[in-house]
């Protein structure tokens, strides 16, 4: 598929900036590509060291106060990913949502220049750090997996890394998760790890921060709406959407699932009737299992959405 023109343009001018670096053959992703680009627009020189910036110890102090209920579970997360991949070379790492690192977990293998380590206080901003995990999913918003080459710097040639965005239940981006290894040490599902963990504490904190709302899970297969693969929807008490999950946006694609939107406009069915219909069956059950935050209860009830999904509120 060709490139728009301003794109290819775009991406010939990054590919000239740093092309006698590039092993032969090699071209970047299109998302790298115009992370270059956007390093050059910085004057970032790529044989040059990397000045991090690192926050001062009250400055810490702030920010993981500001960050509060994610970053407990993203510490929670962090325990539970180094446990996945334990003896791997790996160093997983929580910042926020200016892409500072607050909380680092490493096996002890893995050791970076001292110039460039992912420490505590350090800022992996991309206009700063160039392109990498935690400074590009910053920049972009979305997930990315940066390996070897592909980091602007050269001096980060050496590793990889892939990074998630944690998002909160207004769709504001919080924070981020981080894994890094050496490019040798790097391991295939990595991306999909972190992602996960990302959707757990997405959901916990949209379950936290909509409590006394209306939840909904739905799925096109009953097994899986206890599972980090349902959507999740919140409901106030006017049956107006307030706060879904980026699994929900999938499952409902094609459908006008924004906030706001209407109970009845997704489900065909009255919120007040729908709501009566769970009072009568006034069965309590067990909420999904989750890793942190309040358990909360929940109840099983057979609406049916647009797109055939089973759910339970």
């Amino acid at each position: 598929m060709s490139l728009p023109p301003d794109a290819a343009l775009v991406h010939a001018r990054a590919l000239r900036g740093r092309g006698s670096t590039l092993p032969p053959g090699f071209r970047p992703p299109d998302e790298i590509l115009e992370s270059w680009a956007r390093c050059l627009d910085h004057r970032l020189d790529y044989a040059a060291q990397i000045r991090l910036p690192v926050a001062g110890a009250a400055e810490l102090a702030r920010r993981r106060d500001q960050a509060g209920l994610v970053r407990r579970l993203a510490q929670a997360e962090l325990e539970t990913l180094m446990q996945q991949i334990a003896g791997s070379n790996f160093l997983l790492a929580f910042a926020d949502a200016e892409g500072t690192v607050l909380d680092v977990l490493a096996d002890n293998r893995f050791v970076m220049s001292s110039d460039e380590d992912i420490v505590v206080g350090s800022c992996w901003r991309e206009d700063v750090a160039g392109t990498n995990g935690l400074g590009t999913a910053l920049r972009t918003g979305r997930g990315v997996a940066v390996t070897g080459p592909d980091h602007y710097f050269l001096r980060l040639a050496a590793i990889s890394c892939t990074a998630s965005p944690i998002r909160d239940a207004d769709g504001r981006m919080v924070g981020l998760l981080d894994a890094s290894s050496y490019v040798e040490s790097r391991q295939r599902h990595t991306q999909a790890l972190v992602q996960m963990s990302t959707a757990h504490i997405e959901n916990v904190l949209l379950t936290e921060q909509r409590a006394g709302q209306l939840l909904v899970a739905i799925h096109p297969r009953r097994e899986f709406l206890r599972t980090i693969s349902a959507g999740l929807l919140a409901f106030d008490g006017d049956g107006r959407l307030s706060a879904l999950n980026a699994r929900a946006q999938l499952l409902l694609a094609g459908l006008d699932a924004q906030r706001g939107s209407a109970f009845e406009q997704l489900f065909g069915e009255p919120f007040g009737g729908f709501v009566a219909r769970l009072s009568a069956r006034g069965k309590a059950e067990s909420p999904p299992p989750r890793r942190a935050g309040r358990r909360r209860r929940s109840e099983e009830h057979s609406a049916r959405p647009s797109r055939r999904c089973r759910c339970f509120g």
